[in-house]
């Protein structure tokens, strides 16, 4: 079993204990095999912190979130797979490396299988490999499952 940590919060930032997050998370439990961290928004991840994080033998989960219901819900996917990976490339990710960018689907959110592939394939083109975050069970009404 791997223990993984997913924050909004940059895992290398003081809090106002004294620890900084990654050390706190190590304090309550222990260290965590991968931080799942977003890679675009207010509080993405920084190079500074996936540094942190690769220095204490942490893999970086990379999550991309910049869009919205209604775009999930249109044909095309391509451009929001351009975006992950140009955020990805803006962070020094590897290309060709097997490293996979995740689309945080929401689980309220209807999602359309032209969108998967569209995100897929253009991530694939740009040398990522496309993953899913998402609530797989069908019967809650979601219909990522279905798609």
């Amino acid at each position: 079993m791997y223990f993984g940590v997913n924050s909004n919060y940059p895992s290398n930032a003081k809090l106002t204990n004294g620890y900084d997050l990654y050390h706190w998370v190590m304090r309550m439990s222990s260290p965590p095999a991968f931080w799942g961290r977003n890679i675009v928004g207010d509080q993405k991840l920084t190079k500074e912190e996936a540094d942190f994080l690769h220095e204490k033998h942490c893999a970086v989960a990379l999550i991309y979130n910049g869009f919205s219901e209604s775009d999930m819900s249109k044909i095309n996917g391509v451009e929001d797979g351009i975006k992950a990976a140009n955020a990805a490339r803006e962070l020094a990710v590897p290309v060709n490396q097997n490293i996979v960018i995740f689309a945080d689907i929401n689980d309220a959110w209807s999602v359309n299988h032209n969108w998967m592939i569209g995100f897929s394939s253009s991530v694939l083109r740009e040398g990522y490999i496309p993953g899913y975050i998402a609530n797989t069970d069908s019967s809650m009404n979601f219909n990522f499952g279905r798609q």
